[in-house]
């Protein structure tokens, strides 16, 4: 997943410049990427790769740096070209560990399984427990450093001409389809599709950017050209993107025919591959009853056992249906009856991430749920009383960084999961709550998941890829007696069957597997004698038996989205099975697939090399008309930054050296507490808040500091020392004195957004400023600000939105702050009201009106994103000290509409009508602004 390299520039742009003046110390809110691990970085060298890891993960580090040169050797025949540069490849144990990078500053999403960033090419893949999903993800990474490589080559070739860019589905596609077969996930999604009528043109692949289904869409492409057109097209769309600026034009270039005809050829083509499936399969809905459907993604259902609650027939499941992921209570009884959130997640610290997608759930006989969260660094097992709706009880593991899947005994003194240690080993683990003890079941590099206990207690059922498939991502069943530590084969072939639980009475195990393509619902005997159960369109994933042995909840999956369904188990069989071959081990290794690299680690040298560089840009973003330079400087794991500002705001030759500025400011992102020290010279003419000018010469230090308590808090301080020489005549200062400043200040924020702003959540702030005249002993300006806004959602993208905001200053160089504008107080001019004192009070009803509209032109369709719309009242005051508050205070109503184009890019137009709260001027004012929702 290439990483778009304006994106980085833009952010660390922003970060540096916020960071330097004192604006940032009272504005700015987001959440925080927590460097909770102190990484002690080593180095190993291949003839292709420069490879960073740490020393807990160096038997890792030595089979990843063996499987890349093996890719690059592949890729390299592939392509017919050799990258000219060493490539970075930095590795991971665990996800959690790879959310805290610092190559780039962006959240890292759990679905994110790799990536490749565009400003110095370096590689980052974090290890889930599975090598052939890390062999798979390598691969694909390195499919995009060879892109990148052949592009780069192909400008400095033709560097006069335009070239075309590739489309997303092509270069996911093509690393898709380079890195191994289409597995049941991609087969259950695009079959989904073609069968409903739902599969796009080519030329509107681009609607799917950012999905799961844009990889999938894109390796079916990238597959049909090379099984039609032959495997060398797919290398020559690349060779050939110097012939156009247009795409298209490349891809008739090398295919012989138009993108609407190759469109068609595809169609027809992937309708050939699945349109057979109808005349044996049939849609879930009318296999199953629908239980949970809403927000498109519900997962892990598992009934609550008779006699934990009055009521009886209730069942659990996780779903992030609001944005948020949730674990809902409901009742078995019908559709989206007596849904209730029984954990919030995502809001606080320690349910930062439920992992819906990987991490079942499960209830004792006496309504403990067992599930897990990321909490800070870790994963952490929770137990929650379902009755008494509450936590009580939280265990982290010393050596455990991630955990899913617990299952309870049934006697609900014990909970076996998956846990993967820090030097990546995923493994099975046992505990005991009540003694603390825990015990590690299997010990090994093979990926154990999804454990559950038989119901006397002495067995467990998982799945693993130990088995000879798995190399190439198989999952079979296994049965592990705890006591003996005996192992044996459940089920056995080149297949994944996964989620395995056991019947009540012991004697069967449900589970899903993709032996016939696509994740259908199977039963097993304990002697490995099985059979499907189901034949489902879409597919059909985490079977969870109820208590009376009679149905299996489930996930089924079909019209692009997960559901929780119910379905009674079938007397008759669709397709019977056995296992075949003995169920002893076949003892096989992951060293016979890839020799361990030979090479010895060197510990990590820091060199700082340039990220970016541009001119013509603003020292500071308060300087009038500047020119000037930026650069910033990083190191290979982005933990240290160096950024380096020239500027100058003369508009004659002789005031030159007089309006000249710079600054070098060091970010240091190592630890926790990330810092930074600046030291600077700046002068020229300024604007204030009230736009006058002044002038002003500064010269000193500062020193800033931020300390994460959580993804949702932290704290901010930074202190300076600087000589100042003001003179601002319109106000009557002329100071020359040395100030010294510092602030403070806390941030909390939940938000959830959508593409116009937050939509859901909290977001809040206190802060303090003070700058004193350290000779004089006197109290040049005092800033206390307080800021609190409010989402309560109403729909999937509708909401109540609140701020309440106070700024206050004091002192004898006060601030003033502004009120007007469309991101303040709407129906006066921007920043027109200004004072020492200022209350803010916003309250709006977001909602969208238009989805999404295409306006044709002769010369073809544009697609415009949605539209959104508020209705608002707005009400301000503002005073000086010494002065009376007027009231009633300002104030607005009306109506605002909202369009975004990506990034901050969202387009806003206000009509408002003013009012003092007892009457309403006359006359509508409208404002255009661009710019995020508050």
């Amino acid at each position: 997943m290439p990483l778009p390299v304006f994106l980085t520039i833009c952010l660390i742009a922003t970060l540096l410049l916020a960071a330097a003046t004192a604006h940032a110390q009272f504005s700015v809110f987001g959440k925080n990427k927590v460097q909770y691990t102190d990484f002690e970085w080593q180095a190993l060298k291949g003839e292709h790769f420069d490879l960073y890891f740490y020393p807990d993960e160096e038997d890792l580090a030595r089979h990843a740096l063996a499987m890349a040169e093996e890719s690059y050797t592949d890729l390299a025949t592939f392509f017919g070209h050799e990258v000219r540069r060493r490539i970075p490849l930095i590795i991971y144990a665990s996800h959690q560990h790879f959310e805290q990078t610092n190559v780039i500053p962006f959240f890292l999403p759990e679905g994110v399984a790799g990536l490749t960033e565009l400003l110095k090419g370096r590689v980052l893949i974090p290890f889930s427990g599975s090598y052939s999903q890390f062999r798979t993800v390598l691969h694909h990474e390195l499919v995009h450093v060879f892109q990148l490589s052949i592009q780069s080559s192909l400008y400095r070739q033709h560097f006069n001409r335009g070239m075309a860019y590739p489309p997303l589905w092509l270069t996911e596609g093509t690393a898709d389809y380079l890195s191994g077969r289409m597995m049941p996930q991609g087969e259950m999604v695009l079959s989904d599709l073609v069968i409903a009528g739902r599969l796009p043109p080519i030329r509107g692949l681009w609607r799917y950017n950012g999905t799961f289904a844009l990889y999938k869409l894109g390796q079916s492409v990238v597959t049909f050209i090379a099984e039609t057109y032959g495997t060398d097209a797919v290398a020559r769309l690349y060779e050939n993107l110097w012939i156009s600026q247009d795409f298209n034009d490349v891809l008739e270039w090398v295919t012989g025919v138009s993108e609407e005809t190759l469109s068609d050829q595809w169609h027809q083509y992937e309708r050939r591959n699945y349109y057979p499936m109808v005349q044996d399969r049939h849609p879930v809905g009318l296999e199953a009853r629908l239980l949970a459907g809403n927000g498109g993604a519900n997962f892990k259902p598992v009934e609550i056992p008779s006699g934990v609650l009055e009521e009886e027939g209730k069942y659990i499941f996780v779903s992030p249906r609001t944005g948020y992921t949730n674990i809902y209570m409901a009742s078995l009884g019908g559709e989206e009856r007596d849904v209730e959130v029984l954990v919030k997640g995502e809001r606080q610290a320690e349910f930062e991430s439920l992992h819906p997608f990987v991490s079942k759930v499960d209830v004792s006989a006496d309504g403990r749920l067992a599930f897990v969260s990321k909490w800070n660094d870790k994963d952490a097992l929770f137990v929650f009383d379902v009755k008494r709706r509450e936590v009580i009880g939280r265990y982290r593991f010393r050596d455990l960084v991630a955990l899913t899947s617990p299952a309870w005994s049934l006697d609900g003194r014990r909970v076996v999961f998956q846990g993967l240690t820090v030097d990546a080993q995923s493994d099975l683990y046992m505990f005991e709550p009540e003694s603390g003890e825990l015990t590690r079941l299997t010990n090994d590099r093979y990926q154990d998941v999804d454990p559950d206990f038989s119901p006397d207690g002495r067995t467990i059922v998982f799945a693993s890829d130990r088995t000879e498939h798995g190399r190439d991502a198989a999952l079979n069943l296994f049965l592990l007696e705890i006591e003996s530590r005996n192992l044996r084969y459940l089920t056995r072939g080149p297949w994944r069957d996964e989620a395995p639980r056991f019947s009540a009475d012991g004697e069967k195990v449900y589970f899903s597997s993709s032996r016939d393509g696509l994740p259908d619902l199977c039963e097993v005997d304990l002697e490995g004698r099985g059979r499907r159960l189901t034949t489902l369109l879409g597919g059909g994933m985490d079977p969870s038996p109820t208590e009376d042995g009679a149905t299996l909840l489930f996930t089924g999956y079909s019209n692009g989205a997960f559901r929780i369904y119910s379905l009674p188990i079938p007397a008759d069989s669709v397709a019977a099975f056995e296992l075949v071959g003995s169920p002893v081990m076949a003892g096989w290794r992951w060293d016979d697939a890839w020799q361990e690299g030979r090479a010895e680690p060197d510990r990590y040298r820091r060199r700082f090399t340039l990220d970016f560089a541009q001119g013509g840009v603003a020292f500071d973003p308060y300087l009038p008309d500047a020119q000037g330079v930026q650069a910033a400087l990083t190191d290979m794991l982005g933990d240290e930054i160096v950024f380096l500002q020239l500027g100058n705001t003369s508009g004659r030759s002789d005031r030159f050296v007089k309006r000249f500025s710079a600054g070098v400011t060091y970010f240091n992102l190592r630890r926790r507490l990330n810092y930074g020290v600046s030291t600077f010279h700046y002068a020229g003419d300024f604007l204030d808040d009230r736009d006058l000018s002044f002038f002003e010469r500064r010269a000193g230090v500062s020193f800033i500091a931020s300390y994460p308590f959580s993804k949702f808090k932290r704290i901010e301080t930074s202190l300076g020392l600087i000589y100042s020489d003001k003179r601002h005549p319109l106000i009557d200062i002329d100071r020359r004195a040395w100030l010294a400043t510092n602030s403070f200040s806390w941030v909390h924020d939940t938000s959830l957004w959508i593409p116009t702003g937050p939509v859901d959540g909290v977001r809040a702030k206190a802060a303090i400023g003070l700058t004193l005249d350290p000779y004089r002993a006197e109290t040049e300006g005092l800033v206390l600000v307080g800021d609190y806004r409010r989402y309560i959602r109403t729909g999937q993208r509708s909401t109540w939105a609140t701020r309440l905001q106070g700024r206050f200053s004091f002192g004898s160089d006060p601030r003033y702050w502004t009120l007007g504008g469309s991101h303040s107080l709407r129906g006066y001019p921007y920043r027109e009201l200004f004072a020492t004192r200022s209350l803010l009070f916003n309250n709006e009803y977001r909602f969208p009106i238009v989805e999404g509209f295409v306006i044709g032109f002769p010369f073809g369709a544009i697609e415009f994103p949605g539209i959104e719309s508020a209705a608002f009242v707005d009400a301000g005051l503002m005073w000086n000290a010494n002065e009376s508050v007027d009231w009633p205070p300002l104030g607005s109503f009306g109506l605002s509409f909202r369009m975004s184009f990506g990034g901050f890019l969202v387009f806003r137009l206000d009509f408002a009508r003013r009012t003092d709260f007892t009457s309403v001027e006359s006359g509508t004012h409208t404002d255009f602004f661009i710019g995020w929702d508050y």
